[in-house]
């Protein structure tokens, strides 16, 4: 990968899960373009699942973008 470390197949899973769902949802649910403050609160199991996972990917990168800045 760019960040020049070898992953394992399950590393590999951890990164792409949230990469999917995160795909799936706005390639599918475009509810929440519409009105977004209302669908927000229509939708809002939804939404968190939305959040959380974009949340996971951001610390799963976080994580390997500090551990390229403490090798360097």
């Amino acid at each position: 990968m760019c960040f020049e470390k070898k992953l394992g197949e399950k590393d590999i899973r951890e990164i792409e899960s949230p990469h999917l769902f995160i795909l799936s949802i706005f390639t599918s649910f475009n509810e929440f373009s519409v009105i977004p403050t209302v669908t927000k609160i229509l939708f809002r199991k939804r939404w968190e699942e939305i959040v959380s996972a974009r949340r996971k990917q951001a610390e799963i990168f976080l994580l390997m973008i500090r551990e390229r800045h403490d090798r360097k």
